[in-house]
């Protein structure tokens, strides 16, 4: 099974503290700050920022899905989690890292090409 990894890329992006914020938010602010960052076409030209709005997006969804379908107690472990989750990739997404989510990083970055081109 695949690790949630955080690894610093050089890819044309913003490394700067304000760069480093609009990633941490795309992930605190799930599914609004993604959305926004993603329909927004001035951030477009940032790669990590689009990477971190799309994967946020994606894996909130996929909460939400998950949150109306299943048991309470199980809600409130996944919720526990998916919140752990954010707190963990904002900071590294503050830190300058990049997030990468198995299964969701290889959807985010078809995605962020589609917008590329």
């Amino acid at each position: 099974m695949k690790k949630v990894t955080a690894k610093r890329i050089n890819e044309t992006s913003s490394r700067s503290e304000e760069g480093n914020l609009r990633c941490a938010i795309a992930w605190l602010i799930p599914p609004i700050s993604s959305v926004y960052f993603i329909v927004e076409k001035k951030y477009h030209s940032d790669r990590r920022l689009m990477m971190c709005a799309w994967q946020s997006l994606i894996l909130s969804i996929l909460y939400y899905a998950l949150a109306f379908t299943l048991f309470y107690w199980v809600i409130n472990l996944i919720s526990l989690f998916y919140f752990l989750f954010l707190l963990y990739a904002a900071y590294k997404s503050y830190q300058g890292d990049t997030i990468e989510v198995p299964i969701i990083v290889d959807i985010a970055k078809k995605q962020v090409e589609k917008m590329s081109k």
